[in-house]
C-alpha cells in the first residue's frame, strides 16, 4: 500500500511540476498574446507592411518546421527604442548563422530568440537600469569589493585552520568574473567569442549582446537536455522543456532534481525547479508577451551573418 501510494505522489508531482510551457502556453497565441493587442503606432504600421509582403504572424504554432526568416516587433511603445529595436534585428538577422553554429531546430531558436528578449527586460530594464548603469561604470571596484570579500573570509578560513595557504595561495586571490552587458552575461561563450570577435566590452552593444544572450542560451539548452536525460527528470518534457532553461542562465541546476516525496505529508520535501513560481521567469515571461514574431512562409533563411568576424 505504501509503494503504490508513493507512486501516486510521484504522479501527482509530475503534474504539479507542469506538463505544459509556463512560458509559451500551447500557442503563439498563449505565449505572446493576439499580435494586434498593442499601444504601439510604430508597430501596427510595421506588421501591417509586414503582412502585405507576405511576412505571416505566429499564432498557433512557434515557427515552421523547416528553417525560415523570422522578423520580430516590439507592441509596447514604452519599451520600443533604439536600444530594443537593434537587438531583435541581431536576433532576426542572425537566426540562419546562429542556428547553423549551434544545429538548432527553426522553433527552437524562435523560443531562445523570445526568451533572450525576456532576459534583457529582466537583467537590465531593457538598457535603463540605474544599476546596470553604474555597474558598467564601475567595473574595477566591485571587483576589489568583491575580493575584498572573499579575502575576508580566507582570513577567517587560516585562522581557524591554521593554515596560511587559506589566504596567501595565489588561487585564493580570484573571484569570479563580474556580469557585463545588458543581459548580465559572466562569460562570452567561446563558440560566439571566436565566431563573432566578441568579448565582455562588446556587450553593451545590443546588436553583440543578442548574439552573445542567444549563444549562452543555445549552450545552456544544451546542458539542460543532458541533465535530463542523466538525472531522467521526469517532469521536464517536449513541451515545457525551455521553461527550465533559464535555471541554467541564471545558475540554478541544483533544483534541476527530480522530486523527493514525503507520502505521510504528501508533499515535496526538496528545493525542485518550478518556473510558475519563480520570479525571474515570471518577469521574462511579461517581457515576452511585448513582442510579435514574423517569419515568412516559402522563403529559404540566408545563414550568413551580419556581424561576424569570419564568415
Amino acid at each position: 500500500m505504501k509503494l503504490i501510494a508513493f507512486l501516486g505522489l510521484l504522479a501527482v508531482a509530475s503534474i504539479a511540476l507542469g506538463r505544459e510551457s509556463y512560458l509559451f502556453g500551447r500557442s503563439a497565441d498563449e505565449a505572446f498574446g493576439n499580435f494586434w493587442r498593442t499601444n504601439n503606432p510604430a508597430y501596427t504600421n510595421e506588421a501591417a507592411t509586414a503582412m502585405r509582403n507576405g511576412w505571416r504572424p505566429l499564432k498557433t504554432t512557434l515557427g515552421a518546421e523547416r528553417p525560415t526568416p523570422l522578423k520580430i516587433y516590439i507592441k509596447d511603445a514604452a519599451i520600443d527604442s533604439q536600444v530594443t529595436r537593434a537587438y531583435v534585428e541581431a536576433l532576426a538577422s542572425e537566426k540562419g548563422h546562429l542556428m547553423s553554429l549551434y544545429r538548432l531546430s527553426n522553433v527552437e531558436y524562435n523560443q531562445l530568440a523570445a526568451i533572450a528578449f525576456g532576459i534583457l527586460g529582466r537583467e537590465t530594464k531593457f538598457g535603463t537600469s540605474i544599476k546596470y548603469l553604474w555597474k558598467e561604470t564601475n567595473q574595477s571596484e566591485i571587483w576589489q569589493f568583491k575580493l575584498a570579500k572573499k579575502k575576508l573570509r580566507d582570513s577567517v578560513k587560516a585562522v581557524e585552520t591554521r593554515d596560511a595557504s587559506k589566504f596567501f595561495a595565489w588561487k585564493t586571490w580570484k573571484v569570479a568574473p563580474n556580469s557585463r552587458g545588458l543581459t548580465q552575461i559572466k562569460a562570452v561563450p567561446e563558440t560566439i567569442e571566436q565566431d563573432y570577435c566578441i568579448n565582455e566590452e562588446n556587450l553593451n552593444d545590443p546588436r553583440m549582446t543578442a548574439v552573445a544572450t542567444v549563444g549562452f542560451l543555445a549552450e545552456s539548452l544544451k546542458i539542460l537536455k543532458n541533465r535530463v536525460r542523466n538525472r531522467e527528470l521526469m517532469y521536464i518534457n517536449d513541451a515545457n522543456l525551455f521553461d527550465y532553461v533559464l535555471y541554467v542562465y541564471f545558475g540554478s541546476m541544483r533544483q534541476l532534481v527530480n522530486p523527493i516525496l514525503d507520502y505521510k505529508t504528501a508533499s515535496i520535501i526538496n528545493e525542485v525547479a518550478t518556473p510558475a513560481r519563480n520570479l525571474y521567469i515570471q518577469t521574462v515571461r511579461r517581457h515576452m508577451q511585448a513582442l510579435a514574431l514574423f517569419e515568412l512562409p516559402g522563403a529559404n533563411l540566408v545563414r550568413q551573418s551580419e556581424y561576424a568576424c569570419r564568415n
